[in-house]
């Protein structure tokens, strides 16, 4: 029982990293207009009418994707060796 239980588990943190990754996904496609493209009027339409979500969950999604986006930004940025100022 506590094999299967971990193994629950585990599919549970891949399904939220794949939701993760998806909004990360959805904020690019609304950044690059990529609706415009497909005729709709937004970025949070578009998603709502083809993945089965609310226009407010595909909203929310986007901006969840852009805070993502922004916080792994700034983490490359932190782990970026930095040169030293010459003198």
């Amino acid at each position: 029982m506590q094999r299967f239980l971990e193994h629950l588990d585990h599919h549970r943190r891949l399904i939220d990293a794949l939701k993760l990754e998806f909004c990360r996904m959805a904020a690019a496609f609304a950044d690059c207009r990529g609706h415009e493209a497909m005729g709709s009027p937004s970025a949070a339409a578009w998603i709502s009418s083809n993945f089965h979500l609310t226009e407010p969950e595909a909203a929310m999604c986007i901006t969840l994707g852009r805070y993502l986006t922004a916080v792994d930004a700034y983490r490359a940025a932190k782990l970026r060796p930095t040169t030293p100022v010459a003198s």
